[in-house]
């Protein structure tokens, strides 16, 4: 058994997805010692997902295991709004949230919201920054997966967002800078760490 594992990525809910096929994932992310397991939406925020949902948590739960449900800018759960909404209508404590900078910025979500989600809401925040405006000619999925920067290095309410965070929350960092891809795996992870870590500090965060 593992200890540090955070938390995985299985599959995104595609309306062929079917719990038949994220059982033997949820049984995977147990065995790894996984806290919780993402899931991010590209179907509509609908009935059928809330009923998927509802019994997804049910077997995250049985495992010990939560879901983060991630408001990505181009999914069917494009806002923090709509991501909320739907875990209200779920209704299982095993839901909460993945909060990304990069998407509630592209998706237009209201950053003052975060001051009220209390503590049991959230999973994960991850830690990015980026330019204000999507880059010209670039689609949002290519930004997100390659085009993040450092954070201090962009434009994004950074500070507001963490500061806005419950003290107790997770940050996960997630920054593919470009200019660092060649470095190995683990070099890019210490770097990626200190800057991470550097900046918090700067803003009067204090990460444990």
């Amino acid at each position: 058994m593992f200890d540090l594992v955070s938390n995985v990525s299985a599959y995104h809910l595609y309306p062929e997805v079917t719990l038949d096929q994220l059982k033997p994932a949820v049984e995977a992310a147990a065995e790894l010692g996984g806290k919780s397991m993402i899931a991010c939406v590209y179907r509509d925020a609908d009935a059928a997902l809330v009923d998927l949902l509802g019994r997804y948590a049910e077997l995250a739960g049985d495992a010990g295991l939560r879901i983060a449900v991630e408001a990505v800018s181009y999914s069917g759960c494009p806002t923090l709004d709509v991501a909320r909404r739907v875990l209200r209508e779920v209704g299982s404590p095993v839901l909460g949230l993945m909060l990304d900078p990069l998407h509630l910025q592209r998706g237009g979500s209201e950053l003052a919201a975060l001051s009220s989600l209390s503590a049991d809401e959230i999973c994960i925040a991850q830690l990015c920054d980026a330019k204000a405006k999507p880059p010209a000619g670039v689609d949002a999925a290519t930004e997100a997966r390659t085009m993040r920067l450092y954070p201090g290095d962009g434009e994004l309410p950074l500070e507001t967002f963490v500061k806005a965070l419950p003290p107790s929350t997770e940050i996960e960092l997630e920054v593919p800078a470009l200019e660092h891809r060649s470095l190995p795996a683990p070099e890019r992870a210490r770097l990626i760490r200190s800057r991470c870590l550097d900046w918090l500090a700067g803003v009067g965060v204090q990460a444990r």
